[in-house]
């Protein structure tokens, strides 16, 4: 029997369905009658633009426009596809916890982590506000997967020292200050906490010194 050549289908006429379902339902934007792809408006601002005034906001330690901005972006790529969102997300868990929305920082930091489990900024965030929470146990956990992300960061060592110390761990806390220590040689609250684990043994200890969470705005990925 001879094979006959399959025939192509028809073109049909592009419509709103040719469009992604969750960016057809923003509805920014018309979809070219030529290609049925989508264009938004111009009036729109991108989701770079979006995330790159947060953080200039953030600079401006403005933090619940830096949220707005990002939250923006966020709203622009509802399938969390572009490059810079998990960077975005982590930027809003910081912004979250200078505002002392602790719950909110958790969420926003867990998300970041979902979508990139190597992202250092996001484990060393979500420690710190673990900390401001009283939970040093979670904050112990998220700081040592940042340490092993990024073992050159002194804050997120100081960190560690700052949960061991919460759970009495004073040998552990030693350690993890000096290894602060040796990664920044300047870092004045690890050597004044590092004396504190010294005599916790035969002293009762305040409450350790701290730096304000350990990581600030990021526009790239670290390595």
């Amino acid at each position: 029997m001879e094979e006959r050549p399959r025939q192509p289908n028809p073109p049909r006429e592009p419509d709103d369905t040719d469009a992604l379902f969750a960016i057809d339902a923003l509805r920014l934007g018309p979809l070219a009658e030529e290609t049925g792809e989508f264009h938004p408006p111009l009036d729109v601002p991108t989701i770079t633009d979006c995330y790159a005034r947060g953080i200039e906001c953030i600079r401006r330690r403005e933090w619940d426009s830096a949220v707005g901005y990002i939250r923006q972006g966020l709203d622009l790529d509802p399938i969390r596809r572009h490059s810079q969102t998990v960077i975005a997300l982590a930027n809003m868990g910081f912004c979250h916890d200078k505002l002392e929305e602790y719950d909110e920082s958790v969420a926003a930091y867990t998300q970041a982590i979902e979508l990139d489990p190597q992202s250092e900024q996001a484990f060393a965030g979500l420690a710190c506000v673990y900390m401001d929470l009283d939970r040093p146990a979670e904050a112990l956990e998220a700081g040592e997967r940042a340490a092993v992300l990024r073992p050159d960061n002194p804050l997120t060592h100081y960190n560690i020292g700052n949960a061991r110390m919460a759970l009495d761990d004073f040998i552990g806390a030693i350690e993890s200050y000096r290894q602060a220590i040796t990664c920044q040689a300047n870092l004045f609250h690890a050597w004044l906490n590092m004396g504190r684990a010294r005599i916790a043994p035969s002293k009762e200890l305040t409450a350790p010194s701290r730096v304000r969470s350990g990581r600030g705005p990021t526009t790239r990925r670290h390595t």
